[in-house]
């Protein structure tokens, strides 16, 4: 078969919500931010519910160093790079699939070009865990929105820069009204004008204010990638 699909691997975060709780399945480096009104009501804050599992934190390279004691770096630091790497070729250390360093057929499948990449002395499988971190929270009355998010978001926005993005998301500021007339029904009915609100992001409004004032847009929030992911994502669900 495709030698390539054993070095093919995913995060993954699930998060069931229930009408009391909040119970959240993490393996890899995804993370789930609860965003919550402050509890003197003076704005937002949040909780991180869920840690990364890669080879920067301690505890997961300890773990991987406990498991292959006879192993000088199951994980290591590459300083071209500037970080951890679990046989020198993997950042996460849990995750589904990555074949080739959770079982030794798959790391023979590898061709000899591609083998020493992840160390040629003493192999071990498996290093890579596809256990995940489970954690219950209870909801409570303040809390308002559930971030769920691969480091594609978390590289680019904090936990801060993402919740003040929502905290202006809940502004009047960032909806717009839209009229639409609809049947009130019956043949003979006449038609109900309905008002719905919807979210409009700041591409939106400056966009809305550039073309008014006469102004070129400058694209300050097409800068950030986190932030068009995030106002994309909250733009394909409008609010109503």
């Amino acid at each position: 078969g495709d030698w390539s699909a054993a070095m093919e691997g995913s995060c993954a975060l699930v998060a069931y919500v229930t009408d009391g709780s909040y119970v959240l399945g993490n393996l890899g480096d995804c993370r789930a931010l609860l965003v919550k009104r402050k509890p003197d009501g003076t704005g937002l804050t949040h909780e991180q519910l869920t840690k990364a599992h890669n080879a920067s934190d301690p505890a997961e390279r300890q773990r991987i160093q406990l498991e292959h004691p006879n192993e000088k770096e199951p994980v290591s630091f590459l300083h071209e790079a500037g970080t951890w790497y679990v046989r020198g070729t993997l950042q996460v250390t849990r995750a589904l699939g990555d074949l080739f360093l959770k079982r030794m057929e798959f790391y023979n499948a590898l061709p000899g070009t591609v083998r020493p990449v992840v160390g040629p002395e003493t192999f071990s499988p498996p290093y890579v865990s596809h256990t995940p971190d489970v954690v219950r929270r209870d909801i409570d009355s303040d809390d308002m929105y559930l971030v769920l998010a691969s480091d594609g978001l978390w590289d680019e926005l904090s936990n801060q820069e993402v919740t003040e993005i929502l905290r202006r998301l809940t502004t009047p500021s960032a909806f717009t009204t839209i009229k639409r007339f609809v049947s009130g029904g019956g043949a003979d009915s006449s038609p109900v004008q309905v008002e719905q609100q919807k979210f409009a992001g700041p591409n939106h409004i400056v966009a809305r204010a550039s073309l008014r004032n006469g102004l070129t847009y400058d694209g300050s929030v097409e800068r950030n990638a986190g932030q068009r992911l995030l106002w994309g994502a909250l733009l394909q669900n409008p609010v109503s």
